[in-house]
């Protein structure tokens, strides 16, 4: 029987994912037995943030395993701490704010999935609702990082307008 091979082992900072793995194997990861994708990926779990992985790839018997690949995984950075909110003016306009943004951080609501980056220290034109806004992750060779936490930020519907006929 041959040795498997943990192969180079990279981390996806932006996806979140360990990749380079062979397709559809299984590894054992921090003694976890879990199995890569067709794309040779295995997502991120929240408690490997900040610990060196040992990754495993399984033989065809425990004596034909391959030797630990140790790979660090950097700590998500801090949640922003720097932004609020205006809430929307009239019900039903869609003028809410986040204040206190910068371009290196991103934003979605809580009903949608996708991340849009902030353009500038404030998002205008906001329906009334919850958001998430985090640190955008870092792709530049040699200062890497992964995406913050989140923090949550409110933005209050306005008063329901009121009209005088006279």
């Amino acid at each position: 029987a041959e040795e498997a091979n943990a192969a180079l082992v990279f981390t996806n900072y932006e996806d979140e994912k360990l990749f380079g793995l062979a397709a559809n194997s299984e590894y054992h990861i921090n003694s976890a037995a879990l199995t890569s994708n067709s794309n040779g990926e295995i997502p991120i779990q929240d408690l490997w943030y900040g610990e060196k992985l040992a990754i495993i790839r399984a033989g065809s018997t425990p004596e034909v395993n391959s030797n630990p690949k140790e790979l660090p995984v950097p700590q998500k950075p801090d949640a922003p701490n720097t932004v609020t909110s205006e809430n929307v003016t009239v019900k039903g306009l869609d003028d809410g704010k986040l204040l206190g943004v910068t371009t290196a951080m991103e934003y979605r609501k809580d009903s949608e999935s996708n991340w849009i980056p902030c353009q500038g220290a404030v998002v205008e034109g906001l329906p009334a609702g919850t958001y998430y806004v985090r640190f955008s992750a870092v792709t530049d060779s040699g200062k890497e990082a992964f995406s913050s936490n989140a923090v949550t930020i409110k933005i209050e519907s306005g008063d329901t307008p009121t009209y005088t006929v006279n």
